[in-house]
């Protein structure tokens, strides 16, 4: 819901999950984003507690709005805090409602060698699933991928940011890239090969492709050497467990976040416990089409 701006107290943005597309997403490749529950929220202040440095620090003093902001993941990090840092300011200030340019404005704020591709910022913007993809340095396209409803029960979402060393901060990842001299176009290329038929395997409701495919791209990552060693024995393991299709880490290194797909007869629960024993935190039992930018 939109209200006018003079009316405008408070905001909400939806956290993110990056189901494929990490790093291909950066350089023109696609990258397919979920906005998902629980919700940031923030609302007009006097003061900001933001990093003066941070994207939404700079443009809170840019545009002259501090804001509060409150994170239900108490700063845990994984699920798109950051840009819905830079979205609540943004929101509140009363700036243009026009998401290229906010894109290409947060880009810029961020003063990264390797600008983030702001896929996690246009998905929290729209709601929704999106595929994204950047086709200048000044546009990206967009649209809504139809998920099954009737897998949206069969995902789970968990963190390992809890524990030590595991949350990759993106603003020092994006700058090893940029030292690390990686065959960009060669991610790329092999990249899109299998988010084509990921989406097919989606359009077409095809359990056993989606898993290969999903397998596939893993293995892509880890050829470049953007595998984590602990994201690798987090995916074996989670992979492993009876009712389990196929698992799959998110982010940096694929190293913050990890989202399973269980069969369709899967006991849930049982799995959620076994989970959490082996030192993961639950922060999804199901998907959902969560709404963009909201306002009240």
């Amino acid at each position: 819901m939109q209200v006018p701006f003079n009316a405008m107290k408070c905001c909400s943005v939806p956290a993110k999950v990056l189901l494929i597309g990490e790093y291909s997403v950066l350089w023109g490749g696609e990258g397919v984003c979920s906005a998902v529950k629980p919700r940031f929220s923030a609302e007009r202040a006097s003061l900001s507690s933001f990093h003066p440095e941070s994207p939404a620090g700079r443009l809170a003093i840019d545009s002259h709005q501090p804001v509060r902001f409150f994170d239900p993941f108490n700063g845990a990090g994984g699920m798109g805090g950051s840009t819905a840092e830079y979205l609540c300011v943004w929101t509140l200030a009363g700036l243009e409602n026009d998401i290229q340019k906010i894109w290409k404005t947060y880009r810029e704020h961020s003063c990264l060698e390797v600008l983030p591709s702001g896929v996690d910022l246009v998905t929290q913007f729209m709601g929704g699933t999106v595929a994204f993809q950047i086709k200048t340095e000044s546009r990206f396209e967009a649209s809504t991928v139809s998920f099954p409803k009737e897998w949206f029960s069969r995902f789970l979402l968990f963190s390992v940011t809890h524990r030590t060393n595991r949350k990759v901060k993106t603003h020092e990842h994006l700058s090893f890239l940029e030292q690390k001299n990686l065959n960009s176009d060669a991610i790329v290329y092999e990249s899109q090969l299998i988010i084509d038929l990921w989406k097919t395997a989606l359009e077409k409701k095809d359990e056993f492709l989606f898993k290969k495919v999903t397998q596939e791209f893993i293995s892509i990552l880890k050829a470049f050497g953007l595998e984590s060693s602990e994201s690798k024995k987090d995916i074996e393991v989670l992979s492993k467990i009876p009712g389990v299709i196929v698992a799959k880490g998110c982010g940096a290194l694929m190293n913050d976040v990890f989202w399973v797909f269980l069969e369709s007869d899967a006991p849930v629960g049982q799995i959620i416990e076994e989970i959490e024993r082996l030192d993961f935190k639950l922060v999804l039992n199901g998907f959902s089409v969560e709404s963009g930018v909201e306002t009240k």
